[in-house]
């Protein structure tokens, strides 16, 4: 911990269908990066939402010289925009129109519920780790 309050935080997300999604935070970086890395059996997805890229790569049967399957990358773009702002027009779009919008209310809850339990787990760490460190006063002494 460089702060008393959590610093960085790791989330491994696993899906219903085998997809793993690692999300990291972190309020000490000194670089801004926003990037969002999906695995998945035989593909990898890396969007970095800063400089608006996407890399997929897809493994091959083909065998490379080091013994590691080979790689098919394929790097795309899409358009800058303010997601939140985005986000906001299109609720906005949605109730006046009385259209379904892109996320449910249920597909925001569920999002929110992941949210609300990775925060859970990151308490119950911290708690651990003070507990760690009290022990650990104790026994110098």
């Amino acid at each position: 911990m460089v702060t008393a309050t959590t610093d960085i935080a790791n989330a491994r997300l696993v899906f219903e269908n085998g997809a793993t999604a690692t999300v990291t935070a972190s309020r000490i970086a000194r670089t801004n990066i926003r990037k969002m890395r999906i695995f998945q059996p035989g593909s990898y997805i890396n969007v970095d939402f800063a400089n608006r890229k996407v890399m997929t790569i897809h493994l091959t049967d083909d065998i490379q010289e080091n013994g590691a399957p080979g790689q098919d990358a394929q790097v795309s773009s899409f358009p800058a925009s303010d997601a939140l702002r985005d986000e906001i027009a299109h609720f906005v779009t949605s109730v006046r129109d009385r259209s379904e919008p892109l996320v449910s209310g249920r597909a925001g809850r569920r999002a929110l519920d992941v949210a609300l339990q990775v925060i859970e787990q990151i308490r119950q760490n911290q708690d651990l780790e003070v507990y760690q460190q009290v022990n650990a006063a104790l026994k110098k002494k």
